[in-house]
């Protein structure tokens, strides 16, 4: 015999009337039902099934005492004979009693506080304990206290164990949950959380996306599903066709709209705004020189330009131009003159035309800068430009005013310009000009920029190459996308970046689910539609891979592997459409199906737990009492003699 069998064996001894009652077990024993059932009911009637049988056979002119000693040798025999077995049947009597009497001792309105528990405990172990002592009244009470402390003590600790115990059963199920992932309580819900879960968003982020204007069918992870879907035709097939034709033109338009809001437009072309600053600055320019357009220039000044002109041949053809511009007018004399390839003065310019020689030489100067190697001669030339604005400034100072006045309506035209051609050649020079016009601090060429850049996107959103042009947009690594970033106000960017995502992505969804062609996972999405469980999965849970475990439970919690409808598939396909947050958020967080199947188990956790405590409790406290009662018994005794007992 094995330490493990000797223990239990006198354990089991100990239960139920000590060592000294154990019958001796013939070689052949074997327990028989009846046995077997009177150890389930010793453990369901506190241990008193014994005498109740032997009360009930002596009404038939038995014996009482011969049945009962005759009913616990064949017990005795068992547990000798059996002893894990014994044990197990008996607890579960105790168990099966607690569950009988759950509904009517659930405690609900009385808190499991650990006195409670101490209480329940000892009521529960001296009533085991009197139930299964032998002999007359004293001897029974005697172990009565023994059990009452075993089950006052044991009880709380029993009772904290199998509560925890019940609880990490509880966080298994909540496991299993996760691991099924979140099921509805229909099959269109069912359907709409397999496909979101693809997208590793939470709930409350879809939502957000439904809010922010996306659409679930247009999110690249579900392009294979919805096209899928589309498959299928019937109305889901038609209302997903339906939406995915118009939906890019719809998202470019909102996109252009917030743009053309945020960057100070009214809605209108700015090809209208372009031609009215043009004007304007013509018109600032004539007020600002309008009082310079008399008079003549003293001998400074006149000399100044003679010299510059001398040394700065290259600004003699633009100065013949602009001037030749006039010989149609009556009232114009002309000022200079060609002679063998020289420029001569045919009178002394006004300040106004002297304005006009120094643009000229800037002009000169600026080109040659702007050639490989003439940076040199480009800066004698500004040199020379930069003594006749001085000699300018200093004998005509409200000359200096005027060209600060014209000055600022020409940096806005010229703002304006370089905003519209934001777009075209060096992204990264666009990029330094807006960032000179911000250091600058000047507003309003900051607002002309701004609004040449929105006349080069209204021209570009009409053109043949718009969609691309909006995913440039979006495209946070590509240069046109920082500029954008640079021009809007700051508190716009976020939601403009998000409408110009959004009509990319609209796009994306009508080319990629509106192809004809059927990809490997298209086809593979088409066999998800519905419950089906592959055979493919099944294949894998053979080979012991345990991802085909949660794709089996996945399967099984779905409804009976039948097809979807084609109402199913409807409503399934405008949850995919929807643009309401609500109807969206109903689908995706519908959890009806499994929290009622958690509601159970959990349910029949806590009953188990509950029920299985006395199956600890109840066989201590006759194991504690069969140990210590002798030690008890003369204190008990005492005390029914001085109270009459005999």
């Amino acid at each position: 015999m094995s330490d493990t069998g000797e223990r239990f064996r006198n354990l089991q001894n100990q239960m139920s009337g000590g060592a000294n009652n154990t019958a001796r077990v013939p070689d052949n024993y074997e327990a028989t039902t009846m046995t077997k059932l009177k150890t389930v009911l010793q453990g369901l009637s506190f241990g008193s099934s014994d005498e109740i049988e032997a009360f009930v056979r002596s009404l038939g002119k038995q014996d009482y005492d011969t049945v009962l000693q005759s009913i616990r040798d064949d017990l005795s025999m068992f547990r000798e004979a059996n002893p894990l077995q014994a044990l197990a049947l008996e607890s579960g009597g105790a168990v099966a009693s607690s569950i009988a009497a759950a509904p009517f001792t659930g405690g609900a309105s009385v808190p499991a506080t650990a006195a409670r528990l101490a209480l329940l405990g000892a009521a529960e172990g001296g009533a085991y304990a009197f139930n299964t002592g032998e002999g007359g009244f004293k001897e029974r009470v005697s172990r009565v206290p023994v059990g009452a402390a075993t089950g006052a003590v044991v009880n709380p600790v029993a009772s904290t164990a199998l509560r925890k115990s019940g609880d990490g059963l509880k966080a298994l199920v909540r496991s299993a949950r996760n691991l099924v992932g979140r099921r509805g309580s229909t099959i269109v819900n069912n359907e709409i959380q397999r496909l979101v879960n693809k997208l590793q968003k939470t709930p409350e982020e879809i939502v957000q996306d439904i809010m922010d204007g996306r659409i679930l069918i247009e999110n690249k992870t579900l392009a294979a599903a919805a096209k899928a879907l589309r498959a299928q035709g019937g109305e889901a097939g038609d209302l997903i066709n339906t939406t995915l034709t118009n939906r890019p033109a719809q998202t470019r338009q909102q996109a252009a709209s917030a743009v053309d809001e945020a960057l100070g437009g009214d809605g209108q072309l700015q090809v209208a705004r372009n031609q009215a600053n043009r004007q304007a600055v013509r018109e600032a320019e004539n007020t600002a020189y309008a009082p310079f357009k008399t008079g003549e220039v003293n001998d400074e000044v006149f000399g100044e330009l003679v010299m510059a002109l001398q040394a700065v041949p290259a600004a003699r053809k633009s100065l013949m131009e602009k001037f030749q511009t006039r010989v149609n007018d009556p009232n114009y004399e002309p000022l200079f003159k060609m002679k063998d390839g020289d420029l001569q003065f045919l009178r002394r310019p006004n300040p106004e035309e002297a304005e006009v020689v120094r643009r000229s030489l800037d002009a000169a100067a600026s080109k040659k800068f702007a050639k490989p190697g003439g940076g040199f001669v480009g800066s004698d030339i500004a040199e020379i430009a930069t003594d006749v604005r001085t000699a300018i400034d200093a004998n005509i100072p409200d000359l200096a005013a005027a060209r600060t006045q014209a000055k600022l309506a020409r940096d806005n035209f010229d703002a304006f310009d370089a905003g519209r051609k934001a777009f075209t050649g060096s992204a990264d020079e666009k990029i330094l000009q807006l960032q000179d016009l911000f250091s600058a601090g000047n507003q309003e060429a900051i607002d002309a920029f701004r609004s040449g850049m929105l006349s080069s996107i209204q021209a570009r959103l009409k053109s043949g190459n718009r969609a691309s042009f909006i995913k440039n947009l979006s495209d946070d690594e590509l240069g046109m996308n920082e500029l954008l970033r640079m021009a809007l106000p700051d508190e716009t960017v976020e939601s403009i970046m998000k409408k110009l995502d959004i009509a990319t992505e609209s796009n994306a969804a009508k080319s990629a689910i509106m192809d004809r062609t059927n990809t490997a996972e298209t086809l593979i999405e088409n066999s998800n539609f519905g419950s089906r469980l592959g055979a493919n999965t099944l294949m894998q849970l053979q080979m012991g891979d345990p991802r085909a475990l949660g794709d089996i439970a996945r399967s099984i919690v779905k409804m009976f592997g039948r097809d979807l409808t084609d109402a199913e598939n409807l409503r399934i396909a405008k949850i995919l459409v929807s643009e309401d947050p609500e109807l969206v958020k109903s689908a995706v967080t519908d959890t009806g199906a499994l929290k009622r199947a958690e509601s159970i188990v959990n349910g029949i956790i806590n009953l188990s737990t509950k029920a299985a405590r006395p199956g600890v409790v109840r066989p201590l406290s006759g194991a504690s009492a069969n140990e210590f009662a002798p030690n008890v018994k003369p204190f008990t005794d005492g005390l029914l003699n001085m109270i009459g007992v005999q």
